[in-house]
């Protein structure tokens, strides 16, 4: 995957434009061009959404707590859209399954150090955040960001059960 900013971009189509006509010429620019398109508000806020839904079925998959629960009150809830706080609210058997204040980040553009900052403010800690990203810019698409000192002791209680101490 190739992450461009807007003047690689805007360099790029000016080349093909002045390049000898091909289809693969023309679909590259058009796919070019799309990019260049800002995501409209409503359309980013619901992929924002669609992505913490996303998150939330994970965890509840994870903690064995159904989600969405029938009585519309369950244990994880994803907060609503630009409200102070945690993306996935977890209350009762999940907050105690599930460890970690989540935030979610459904975007085309990947700025770590700022979400971090912003899940340690989040979360009221140091360590006990969780980044859940998902990404065109990624080559995976989606990844979990977690504290370096969080994921030893996560990684070393696995091993412990693993090895019977």
């Amino acid at each position: 995957m190739l992450n461009l900013d807007k003047k690689e971009k805007e360099y790029l189509l000016a080349l093909l434009a002045g390049a000898p006509e091909s289809a693969t010429g023309k679909k590259l620019a058009a796919r070019i061009a799309r990019s260049l398109r800002p995501i409209q508000v409503k359309s980013a806020k619901r992929k924002g959404m669609d992505w913490q839904k996303e998150c939330c079925e994970m965890i509840g998959r994870i903690t064995g707590v159904p989600y969405p629960a029938e009585d519309g009150n369950g244990e994880i809830r994803s907060r609503e859209s630009a409200r102070p706080g945690t993306d996935i609210i977890l209350r009762g058997t999940a907050a105690e399954r599930f460890d970690w204040q989540v935030e979610c980040k459904n975007t085309r553009t990947v700025s770590l150090p700022e979400w971090i900052r912003q899940a340690q403010r989040n979360s009221g800690e140091e360590d006990n955040w969780l980044l859940l990203i998902k990404s065109e810019a990624l080559p995976c698409r989606k990844i979990a960001v977690m504290d370096l000192n969080r994921f030893e002791a996560l990684a070393s209680q696995t091993a412990g059960r693993q090895n019977g101490y």
